[in-house]
């Protein structure tokens, strides 16, 4: 019997390994209790609440970026990076998005569909990250100063 069981399960193995199945890198859809189908896509970068959200099938870009908390002051939002887990039919697995012109107009007519696993990604502008960085600029130059200060005091 153990014979008969060791020979399906090395039978079968084999079988699978002829299969064309990608690698997921998670579930592609989860249908839920209530029967509605969701899938996870990933939000990453200058986000308020970054990370993996399940949301609805048919979820546009808008919807996801506020499920996500928005995005925080500073946010590059003209260039919007989404990358697929499987390329498209054309064979794109990144898109840029210029999200200004939904926020002008409220024209949805850029947005490409979101798909299970996507992962939108939003930048921080330069100056924004110049900004943030010059409270760091200001405390290493004020222990500076206050070290050229104390060495002065002993002098």
């Amino acid at each position: 019997m153990k014979k008969i069981i060791f020979i399906y399960v090395i039978s079968f193995g084999f079988c699978l390994e002829n299969l064309d199945i990608p690698q997921n890198t998670g579930a592609r859809y989860v249908i839920t209790g209530d029967g509605v189908l969701r899938m996870y896509v990933n939000v990453w970068g200058h986000i308020n609440s970054p990370g993996r959200i399940l949301v609805d099938e048919g979820v546009d870009i808008a919807t996801l970026l506020s499920l996500a908390g928005g995005p925080e002051k500073g946010a590059k939002l003209n260039k919007i990076r989404i990358y697929r887990e499987y390329p498209d039919k054309s064979g794109l697995a990144s898109f840029t998005l210029d999200f200004t012109d939904f926020l002008k107009t409220g024209s949805r007519d850029a947005f490409i569909p979101i798909e299970p696993n996507d992962t939108i990604i939003i930048r921080q502008t330069s100056w924004s990250y110049f900004i943030e960085e010059i409270g760091t600029i200001n405390t290493i130059m004020s222990l500076i100063n206050l070290y050229l200060n104390v060495s002065n005091m002993n002098n």
